[in-house]
């Protein structure tokens, strides 16, 4: 499992740098300016499920290659950016950092009573 950092947010190009893809600029990427180079992949589907995203992209207008060459990109992406980093503004993680460093808040009486209770099995 990935660690989880609290990064004060950056405004510009917070999803790039989640994923760590390149920043624009104004100067061009080398990668970008070469030929671009694809990779063949090759998947087995059932029919049915074939079926499905060819639907899909149908109502979408797209391809059935780029329809799921999206589909997939985003999977990847919000896997990335769910166990990756979660960007918070400066006054949410100042807010973070006092709340887990605070002393912990006294049990109310009635919780406290009944973690003394004997559990009904141990009679």
């Amino acid at each position: 499992m990935s660690a989880i950092s609290f990064v004060p947010e950056d405004p510009c190009n917070v999803m790039r740098s989640a994923l760590h893809l390149p920043s624009s600029s104004k100067e061009p990427n080398m990668a970008a300016t070469s030929a671009r180079k694809e990779t063949p992949v090759s998947m087995r589907f059932r029919d049915d499920d074939l079926a499905i995203i060819d639907r899909g992209a149908a109502l979408t207008g797209l391809s059935r290659t780029e329809f799921m060459r999206r589909a997939a990109v985003q999977e990847a992406q919000t896997a990335i950016l769910s166990e990756s980093v979660i960007r918070v503004s400066s006054d949410a993680f100042e807010a973070f950092v006092a709340a887990i460093e605070a002393p912990p808040a006294a049990s109310p009486a009635k919780v406290a009573e009944r973690l003394q209770r004997q559990a009904p099995w141990e009679h």
